[in-house]
């Protein structure tokens, strides 16, 4: 399973970053990367909203917080042991 590639202009988007990262997320997906969509990392502005709701453009999924998270790095199924076990045991399962 590919993971998602999301593709973000810059914080507090105007609307060339947020045009920029709805192009570039197209073409990807039209090169036949399937895992690439369009993301912002702020509100959209006046004008940028005006735009996508203009020309019937879904607006790109919004990112109130772009720090990583040790959620988006820990496997769903992962192997515990005891905690009598010693770190060279644990180390070589």
């Amino acid at each position: 399973m590919e993971k998602t590639v999301y593709i973000i202009g810059h914080k507090n988007p105007d609307t060339d970053a947020v045009a920029s990262a709805c192009g570039y997320a197209a073409l990807k997906n039209l090169l036949g990367f399937s895992n690439y969509k369009a993301a912002r990392a702020g509100h959209l502005n006046p004008q940028t909203a005006y735009i996508f709701n203009k020309f019937n453009i879904n607006r790109p999924e919004y990112f109130q917080d772009l720090q990583p998270k040790v959620k988006y790095y820990m496997p769903k199924n992962f192997e515990t042991v005891d905690e009598n076990v010693s770190v060279w045991e644990a180390l070589g399962r």
